[in-house]
């Protein structure tokens, strides 16, 4: 193949329902919303060993970049990735929020730095690992996301003028 394109999406909705009141006067509300709608584009030319990923937050009432990055292949051992994407600070996040327990991420994830950042790195293939994984690279260390507060990690990190 020449040019592989592949189209994704994931969706996740919160449904509530709340009651107000005492028995005999109660009001009942039900809610539904969507909280996550992520499309996915991915483009792969297999010849040159490269690939390309793009992924959108499109959640009601905004836009969000999640990742926009290229992946380069030069050894079997050795990758180069260059753009904005999660770093690899921990496999736990690392990892979909489609393979969690839970329904979301723990409160503490945002305090850690590891979400999306802009950068460039070397790997083997961390995010599908052989038997041992290594990445190693240089990010801006702000964070992307306004979800988590866009700027450094406040727990590891403090801005130096």
């Amino acid at each position: 193949a020449i040019l592989r394109l592949q189209f994704a999406g994931q969706f996740q909705t919160a449904w509530e329902n709340r009651d107000k009141g005492p028995d005999n006067e109660r009001e009942s509300a039900f809610f539904m919303k969507a909280r996550r709608v992520r499309p996915t584009l991915m483009v792969t030319v297999p010849n040159y060993k490269t690939a390309f990923k793009l992924h959108l937050s499109t959640a009601p009432g905004s836009i969000e970049l999640m990742d926009m990055y290229f992946d380069s292949k030069f050894l079997s051992a050795f990758s180069l990735r260059v753009g904005q994407y999660k770093i690899p600070f921990t496999r736990y996040r690392i990892q979909s929020f489609q393979r969690l327990t839970f329904v979301d991420w723990a409160i503490v994830t945002k305090y850690f730095g590891a979400e999306r950042q802009m950068g460039i790195a070397v790997h083997n293939g961390y995010e599908k690992p052989p038997k041992l994984a290594y990445a190693a690279g240089i990010f801006d260390g702000v964070n992307a996301r306004t979800s988590h507060a866009i700027a450094l990690a406040s727990v590891y990190g403090e801005k130096v003028t």
